[in-house]
C-alpha cells in the first residue's frame, strides 16, 4: 500500500515483505490494520495516523499515488531483481483496477471550481493508467496487461457515500457485462491459467 508521509510529503510503501529500498523500520513495526488506516487517512475524513516508533505520520496514499500502478511495477522488478527488458517478458498478467472515472465538469472562475479541478488533478488515475500502457506496449498487445475501472458515474461516488452500494454494484455490473470486457476477462484468466500450468 502507499502513503503519504506528514512530515514531508513524500510516497512510501507500506508492504508485508521487506523492501527493496528505504527504511525497513516501518515493514518489521506496521501492522496491516495501521497500513490500511494509513492508505485510506482522506484528510477531509479522517486524522493522519501515527505509525511504529518514530510515530511517523501518514496520510492517503491517493494524495501523490492514487493510480500505483508504477510504483507496483517497479517493486516488482526490484524484488525479482532482472532489467527492465526482462522483466517485461516474464510478466505473465498485470491487473489495474480503478475505482472509477468521474465526469469532466466546467470550470469556471469560481474558486471552489479551480480547487475541484485542482483536486481532481491531483487524484488522476487514468492518465497514469494510459501512460503505463504505452510504456509497456507489449504487455497490452500480448494480452498480459488489463485496467478495468468504471466508466458510468461511479467515480462521483464520494467516501463518505457508503449507502450507494447498489448504485456501485449496478455500475459495476452493467460496466462488466460489455462484450469488450467479458473478453477481457476470459484473455485474463487464460493468461493466469497459463501462468498457472508454467
Amino acid at each position: 500500500m502507499t502513503a503519504v508521509r506528514g512530515e514531508n510529503q513524500g510516497a512510501t510503501l507500506l508492504s508485508s515483505y521487506a523492501p527493496t529500498r528505504g527504511l525497513k523500520h516501518l515493514y518489521n513495526e506496521t501492522k496491516i490494520w495501521e497500513a490500511c488506516r494509513a492508505t485510506s487517512a482522506a484528510s477531509t475524513y479522517f486524522d493522519p495516523i501515527e505509525v511504529g516508533s518514530f510515530k511517523e505520520k501518514f496520510v492517503d496514499g491517493g494524495l501523490k499515488t492514487n493510480n500505483p500502478v508504477k510504483e507496483v511495477w517497479l517493486q516488482a522488478r526490484d524484488l525479482w531483481g532482472t532489467d527492465s527488458a526482462d522483466f517485461q517478458e516474464r510478466v505473465g498478467c498485470f491487473v489495474s483496477i480503478g475505482t472509477g472515472i468521474s465526469r469532466n465538469g466546467y470550470i469556471s472562475n469560481s474558486l471552489k471550481d479551480i480547487l475541484s479541478a485542482l483536486q481532481a488533478i491531483a487524484t488522476e488515475t487514468e492518465d497514469t493508467a494510459e501512460d503505463f500502457e504505452r510504456n509497456n506496449r507489449v504487455l497490452h498487445r500480448d494480452n498480459r496487461y488489463f485496467r478495468w475501472n468504471v466508466d458510468m458515474g461511479m467515480g462521483d461516488i464520494g467516501l463518505d457515500e457508503y449507502d450507494r452500494l447498489n448504485d456501485i454494484m449496478a455500475a459495476t455490473a452493467e460496466y462488466m457485462k460489455r462484450e469488450r470486457r467479458h473478453q477481457e476477462v476470459t484473455k485474463c484468466a487464460g493468461q493466469l491459467l497459463n501462468d498457472e500450468c508454467n
